[in-house]
């Protein structure tokens, strides 16, 4: 997409509550902050401290600026948006968001659609950012990545030694699984194994390689993956004295009336459990806005009718490929799909071209590419 910076000028901006704007300090939301309950402790009991810890510290951190605090919605960042438009001089711009971005571009587009020229969205969220529905569809996409795994696997039999068939293949992994659970290593348990089960497909023959390493194999080097246990892939976003982490939160919450209750967080962790034996063996569910102090304040998107291009990665986890369709039926607009699993890996692409035309000349497209 770097043909793009030839014929537009490029703009960002740090949103409300992130770096140069005002923000709130919150460093008690940082990972390394939050003390980690005893091992002990049931599983129940250490998913429970542990969202009552954080949903403490959420509150105590929106405390500090309630006025602003409230005010974090994707809605009111399209407002700062236009404002910035203004300030410009520009009747229309065009905008290009990814991830969280698609949230934002497509409540811009709602309030101030006679303002937008061309729009493309990569890794497009849920329609309104539906955080009550987002484990049960992460946790179908990684399972069904944990599906194509096993595949891949039983295809190559003769080199990693699992099986033959997809269902033998789950069946070894998972029992290697269990037997690091029963008698774990020095570097590997369970939690390593099933990360190495939901590895991205670009980590496939390493993670494999890796798990062939049975218990008692403690020398071998370890060059599996680091992702979470959901199949999401982690970012590395840096977290700023936590402002980061409460700016993430605050948006969520403020967007969707989900992840309240912790009793209830945990015993949907248990159904997704027992659904999606991989994708979610972590136990609990998402519990992320126990402590927010202040009520929903939900997106209502609308269709536009300006030039907007979806773009969708058909194996990926973090923002599934259904997302983007519902989303596609909610405003209008074409689907580009991505054959890959990699979240927001479309400007890095070859197929990124298509984005420097669509910008240039408006024209849309439902065809793939290859990731």
């Amino acid at each position: 997409m770097a043909g793009l910076g030839r014929t537009h000028d490029l703009i960002g901006f740090d949103i409300r509550g992130s770096d140069y704007s005002e923000k709130i300090l919150c460093p008690e939301l940082d990972p390394a902050n939050v003390p980690r309950p005893p091992a002990t402790d049931t599983a129940e009991q250490r998913f429970k401290d542990q969202a009552n810890t954080v949903a403490g510290r959420l509150r105590t951190c929106a405390g500090k600026g309630p006025d602003l605090a409230r005010s974090m919605t994707t809605a009111n960042v399209a407002r700062d948006m236009d404002v910035i438009r203004q300030a410009l001089g520009e009747e229309k711009i065009g905008y290009f968001g990814n991830s969280w971005g698609t949230a934002l571009g497509t409540a811009y587009r709602t309030q101030f659609g006679e303002h937008v020229d061309r729009m493309l969205l990569d890794c497009v969220l849920a329609p309104g950012e539906a955080v009550a529905r987002s484990d049960d569809q992460t946790a179908a996409a990684a399972e069904a990545h944990f599906d194509d795994v096993t595949r891949w696997l039983a295809e190559r039999d003769a080199t990693y030694g699992f099986g033959s068939t997809a269902p033998a293949v789950t069946q070894a992994l998972l029992a290697l699984r269990s037997r690091l659970a029963a008698q774990p290593l020095a570097d590997r348990d369970d939690h390593w194994a099933n990360r190495q089960l939901l590895a991205p497909r670009a980590d496939w023959a390493t993670a494999r390689a890796s798990a062939r390493r049975r218990p008692g194999r403690e020398g071998a080097d370890d060059h599996g993956t680091a992702r979470g246990s959901t199949g999401r892939q982690r970012v590395d976003v840096g977290y700023r004295d936590g402002e980061i982490g409460f700016v993430l939160a605050a948006v969520n919450c403020n967007d969707s009336p989900g992840a309240r209750d912790i009793d209830q967080a945990w015993a949907h962790g248990l159904e997704l459990a027992a659904r999606y034996p991989v994708a979610a063996y972590e136990p609990g569910g998402d519990a992320r806005c126990a402590g927010w102090p202040f009520a929903p304040q939900p997106t209502n998107l609308a269709r536009g009718s300006g030039p907007l291009q979806l773009v969708g990665h058909e194996c990926e986890t973090n923002t599934p490929f259904p997302w983007a369709r519902e989303m596609q039926a909610k405003v209008g607009a074409a689907l580009l799909t991505v054959a890959d699993d990699v979240h927001s890996s479309f400007a890095h692409l070859p197929c990124a071209d298509e984005a420097v035309e669509f910008f240039g000349t408006g024209a849309t497209s439902n065809g793939t590419c290859s990731g």
